[in-house]
């Protein structure tokens, strides 16, 4: 409970919000006996992808399209992203959840770069594919202060962690595979409601609310901070 109550003494927003929106984000089945978060929901993805064979080379070609460096207008790179993060949003556009608001562009896109993509073992090939490609390099983009965004970043550390790799069973990412523009981006869009606005989407909603009064200089500075830090590749 340490965790909770760090977080909710640094949010942004009400602590009666913060609590309906945490209890709401948490009601989740629980984890099997034995497994650490992070091994039970990867191995799910990895139980469930031996059902089916690799993505042929035609389907890579269609994901690298957009989610690679080819193109000038392209989405983000994802190699190396968990297995569990890029099955939940692969999930959450299929519902609705994301990609239904053509003011957000992007995720517009991918909603109907998905609509041929049926059934949970589907997604879950895809996941796999994502989570087994090696980190990316990446060219640093964004400007800012990387020792104040440090020092900001405390308030982020409880839910994705001091070391900013996640926290699977807060259901937060790891934040050092993304490219700083697209985890900039990213942050600018919560912020103004173009994510986590789905009611059902408990985990953007929470993560709309806590950086929704941050300025964009504080934004950017975090972003700074956890670019500097360096991918994760092995």
């Amino acid at each position: 409970m340490q965790g909770l109550f760090g977080f909710l003494r640094f949010s942004c927003f009400p602590i009666g919000a913060s609590v309906a929106l945490f209890v709401q984000a948490c009601k989740e089945p629980p984890l099997p006996a034995g497994d650490s978060p992070a091994q039970s929901l990867d191995s799910q993805v990895q139980a469930s992808v031996e059902e089916l064979p690799p993505l042929n080379q035609h389907q890579k070609d269609a994901c690298k399209l957009c989610h690679s460096n080819r193109e000038m207008q392209r989405g983000p790179v994802l190699d190396g992203m968990e297995g569990w993060y890029v099955l939940a949003q692969l999930e959450k556009f299929k519902s609705g959840q994301r990609g239904k608001d053509p003011s957000n562009r992007a995720e517009f896109l991918m909603a109907s770069a998905l609509k041929d993509i049926e059934g949970e073992l589907a997604l879950r090939q895809y996941a796999d594919y994502i989570a087994g490609l090696p980190p990316q390099h990446s060219l640093t983009t964004v400007k800012g202060d990387k020792g104040r965004g440090e020092t900001l970043y405390a308030q982020c550390a409880n839910c994705h962690g001091a070391d900013a790799r996640g926290k699977p069973e807060m259901k937060a990412p790891g934040l050092l595979v993304q490219e700083d523009w697209f985890l900039l981006d990213q942050l600018r869009k919560y912020k103004l409601g173009l994510r986590g606005a789905h009611p059902k989407d408990a985990f953007g909603v929470l993560m709309a609310a806590s950086v929704k009064s941050w300025p964009d200089k504080d934004l950017k500075d975090i972003v700074a901070y956890l670019d500097s830090l360096g991918k994760p590749i092995p």
